[in-house]
């Protein structure tokens, strides 16, 4: 048995002690007596369930009062009790620290998710690579939409009218990546009917953009260009984390676009559905895909 990884007990002259995570409080124990607070370091590197009950009559803890110290950290997913017998990925124990048993199976179902991304070049050659690092079973390289998990879209200068249509007609979860000259925005990521879509973005910044129509078309056919490295790092990082939040069903952010710039500037808008749009309401000859495969976790069994 022991704490889970990067998790320390820390003693306060108040008579406090606590379960931490760097600066981090996870769990409090108000008043917790000396003998006890050896007893709960020893979880810290590791001990046997047998040796850890051997050592608390040693102190003179009874078997009653260790069963229900273990009985708190177990309830508050802090713990674990034996050793995995299931293969894991690099982050496996981040997760159950981060968000005990349910994040962890969370982040183990990502190997049965499929995400696409409509264009091949470096840059989405480098999100291939982090949502496979991530744990993303299945990642494909498609210019026409195919039902997956989430689709992600990469765009020059402005999203693909084209793509977006095609997301909000077939029920696909997408999250837009632009690039500018000297920035990357991400977002929003949208579910369709359900949340505001790019398209609610782009009517609430038409009257800042002149001849926005004009401008769109002209990029029809124009070539994607190299993304400076630093800016094409920072966004991929910002839209991964997007992507896995979603997948992970941890969070959504509605109508939430990040902005990006050149020099590390970070800039976060927030847009509401527009009365010109009309996308949270779905339309009854929309074209429902399958459920998607992580909505079918809640039924599946625990994973130790």
């Amino acid at each position: 048995m022991r704490l889970h990884d990067g998790l320390h007990v820390a003693s306060f002259p108040d008579g406090k002690t606590e379960i931490c995570a760097g600066m981090d409080t996870l769990f409090s124990f108000p008043a917790l007596p000396d003998k006890q607070v050896r007893l709960l370091k020893s979880l810290v590197s590791g001990i046997s369930r047998s040796d850890f009950f051997c050592r608390a009559k040693d102190m003179g803890v009874t078997r009653s009062q260790g069963e229900q110290l273990l009985g708190q950290l177990q309830g508050a997913e802090l713990i674990s009790l034996r050793a995995s017998r299931h293969p894991h990925g690099p982050d496996d124990s981040a997760w159950r620290r981060i968000g005990g048993d349910t994040m962890r199976r969370n982040y183990r179902h990502r190997s049965r998710l499929r995400v696409t991304l409509n264009q091949r070049n470096p840059w989405s050659q480098m999100l291939s690579e982090q949502l496979h690092a991530a744990g993303i079973g299945q990642v494909r390289f498609t210019p026409k939409l195919t039902h997956s998990d989430l689709a992600i879209f990469l765009s020059w200068g402005f999203p693909n009218p084209l793509d977006l249509s095609a997301a909000m007609h077939h029920n696909q979860p997408y999250l837009p990546i632009v690039a500018g000259n000297d920035y990357v925005e991400v977002g929003p990521l949208v579910k369709p009917g359900f949340t505001p879509c790019a398209n609610c973005v782009s009517n609430a910044r038409a009257t800042l953009v002149s001849q926005l129509q004009e401008r769109v078309a002209s990029l029809s056919g124009v070539d994607f260009p190299r993304i400076e490295t630093t800016l094409a790092a920072m966004g991929s990082s910002v839209g991964i984390a997007t992507a896995l939040a979603f997948l992970d069903r941890r969070a959504i952010f509605p109508g939430r676009v990040t902005r990006i710039d050149v020099d590390g500037d970070i800039e976060v808008m927030t847009y509401e559905a527009h009365a010109n749009c009309g996308c949270t309401g779905l339309p009854p000859e929309l074209e429902f895909p399958p459920e998607p495969s992580f909505s079918r976790q809640l039924g599946e069994g625990s994973v130790s």
